[in-house]
């Protein structure tokens, strides 16, 4: 499939300037994700249990810097992703928590774990050893959004605090946190033990260095583990995590021992218990997998779409039409794929937008050569872009022979396009 250019200036990638786009206002911000969640202002208000005035004079623009527990109501009502926070709330010139803190500093345990991880015993056991020594005391977890961070992380958790014996305390809610008295407060959960914190969701502006210092200097035998979409400023393990392995055949054994097709084996069970991949659908099945990357998120829903369609067809669908199925602020389909990626994509640096718009050109698979050939700028930004979009997981290495080679994932060259018929960026 041939990729059109596209330019890191153009509407795909709007340049964005401390955080938020220029001559964008927060009314029309509201309005305008108010609008994507299919939402009245009567429903908008009462979801954020505030009244319908106060809806109408943000959208109006009567009201241009609302008071910090209003943006945070608002926004926890559209449910709104990370990047899109950030902007609204540097658009109002306002700190916005995020996540909602609701019980206290720290929680005391991690999440229970739900359901059996698929797929990451391997990223499970280097985490392990990353994290059960303490000679690695800050480790961060990165990658696109619906990769399954948290789940691994939750996974990771778990295993330490029953084999190594570890103190885990799990936050969700770092922001205005950690401020005043986090440090101590970690310090006096932890005395003497070890421990390990776990930052799940965290935007690295909102982690001053100082303040990671401080923690780790106040508890000499603390480890922290971050979860986010963004590399991490602060000297850390850089710990990028890949989607699921796909098969590389078709063959029936490989299909069904991929971790990609476990995954959507297990969430189509629950919706369409008598489906098996058999001899006559694992190739259809493989290569839905391959379509979208093995990006957990979009395995599981890929599972929810085959109770209503058989494999081949659902293919079909998902290389004429993807959007349809991978998009729900276009189609209101409930599980957003593409949505929260093409949002991490916005918060790109500006070398960053540029190397992406030049690896459109490129297509899927292409060599550290093959870019410094239409890169025009300095040969450290090239280095310094790459490793970003890495970390981020939007790109990723692949094999090929002797050569080192990497991929540019379907999932990310259609997010940055937007959804059809939508304004993008």
């Amino acid at each position: 499939m041939k990729l059109p250019e596209t330019d890191s200036r153009s509407g795909d990638f709007p340049e964005v300037r401390d955080g938020g786009r220029a001559g964008v206002s927060l009314a029309s911000l509201i309005r305008n994700h108010r609008v994507r969640r299919n939402m009245t202002q009567k429903q908008l208000a009462d979801f954020a249990t505030i009244s319908v005035r106060a809806v109408r004079d943000l959208e109006s623009g009567r009201v241009r810097r609302p008071r910090r527990e209003t943006l945070r109501l608002i926004a926890e009502a559209l449910q709104l992703t990370e990047p899109l926070l950030a902007e609204l709330e540097k658009v109002a010139d306002v700190a916005v928590p995020w996540p909602p803190a609701r019980t206290g500093p720290v929680a005391a345990d991690p999440p229970p774990r739900t359901q059996r991880i698929i797929g990451r015993g391997a990223e499970t056991g280097m985490l392990r050893y990353l994290l059960a020594s303490g000679e690695n005391r800050l480790v961060v977890v990165s990658g696109l959004p619906g990769t399954g961070k948290t789940a691994l992380a939750v996974e990771v958790a778990h295993t330490l605090q029953e084999s190594a014996g570890l103190t885990v305390l799990w936050s969700s809610s770092v922001p205005g946190v950690f401020e005043a008295d986090g440090a101590d407060a970690v310090a006096a959960r932890l005395g003497k033990d070890p421990g390990l914190l776990v930052l799940d969701g965290c935007r690295p502006a909102e982690l001053g260095e100082d303040l990671i210092s401080t923690m780790l200097r106040r508890s000499p035998r603390l480890r922290i583990m971050v979860t986010a979409s963004h590399p991490f400023p602060h000297p850390a393990v850089a710990f990028p995590l890949a989607p699921l392995p796909v098969p590389g055949s078709d063959g029936f054994p490989e299909v069904v021992a991929s971790p990609a097709v476990r995954l959507l084996t297990r969430r189509l069970g629950l919706v369409r218990p008598d489906f098996t991949v058999s001899e006559d659908n694992c190739a259809d099945v493989a290569e839905l997998c391959r379509v979208v990357d093995g990006l957990p998120r979009a395995v599981e829903l890929i599972g929810q779409w085959l109770a209503f369609y058989r494999p081949g067809r659902l293919l079909r669908l998902l290389r004429e039409t993807p959007d349809d199925c991978l998009w729900s602020r276009a189609t209101g389909n409930g599980v957003d794929v593409l949505g929260p990626i093409h949002d991490s994509l916005r918060l790109l640096t500006e070398d960053g937008r540029l190397l992406l718009s030049l690896l459109t050109r490129l297509g899927p698979q292409w060599t550290v050569p093959d870019v410094e050939a239409l890169w025009t700028g300095p040969m450290h930004r090239l280095g310094g872009a790459l490793r970003d979009l890495l970390l981020r997981g939007v790109i990723r290495t692949s094999a090929s022979g002797d050569q080192l080679t990497f991929a540019l994932p379907r999932l990310v060259t259609l997010a940055s396009r937007g959804p059809s018929g939508t304004p993008r960026g």
